[in-house]
């Protein structure tokens, strides 16, 4: 336990790092980060912010938003590093429970002969998402593959334990979170992405991940 508080203490004191680097950039550039409101609050709701009377306070909120959806993945991450022997009993339960057929065969016939392959890239995509989600970094990319993970959690856990509801909206209240962190598009705003699109020009390729 304390090595996971270690490690995720290191990594919040180096996202406090990057994130006050960016406050003062910010600070200075206010009408950039006008326009870029505008632009993250069409991307979700297709209605400029100056249309919604929504500008920094929403921005700083879906910042604050995809930090949290970061450490959430980096914790599940980090638990992993030492001992991830439980994770076999979790999908065994669910093999057993899931009412869902595709995801209760898929289970029984692949993940769990392959759990514990599974369980380290499993392991190794949620510390690489709350990395990059933390610091704002291919976070088009991270929040693609969140989403992808938290949706099939859902399915594949959230129908499958007693505590129906719990354990369903826990992982449901996951994928919203990824969501919203996906089509907010902060790292742009926020993030070590606007490093690098100040750096590089934005291809398509480079556009699809960050």
């Amino acid at each position: 336990m304390m090595r996971v508080l270690i490690v995720c203490l290191v990594s919040g004191a180096c996202a406090q790092i990057v994130l006050r680097t960016e406050v003062c950039s910010w600070r200075r550039t206010k009408s950039i980060r006008s326009k870029r409101a505008t632009v993250v609050l069409r991307g979700i709701t297709g209605v400029s912010s100056s249309r919604l009377g929504i500008g920094s306070f929403a921005i700083g909120w879906l910042v604050l938003a995809r930090a949290i959806v970061g450490v959430y993945w980096l914790y599940f991450g980090v638990q992993k590093w030492f001992d991830y022997g439980w994770v076999r009993d979790t999908l065994t339960i669910a093999a057993q429970n899931n009412p869902i057929p595709v995801y209760s065969n898929l289970l029984r016939s692949f993940i769990l002969p392959n759990w514990q392959s599974i369980a380290i890239l499993q392991t190794i995509a949620e510390t690489l998402i709350g990395l990059g989600l933390i610091l704002g970094i291919s976070s088009r990319l991270c929040g693609s593959v969140g989403v992808f993970m938290a949706a099939n959690l859902t399915l594949a856990m959230g129908f499958s334990f007693p505590d129906f509801s719990l354990v369903f909206w826990y992982y449901a209240l996951s994928l919203v979170l990824n969501l919203t962190a996906l089509l907010s598009d902060t790292g742009r705003i926020f993030g070590l992405d606007r490093l690098i699109l100040k750096r590089f020009r934005a291809g398509r390729i480079l556009s699809l991940i960050i």
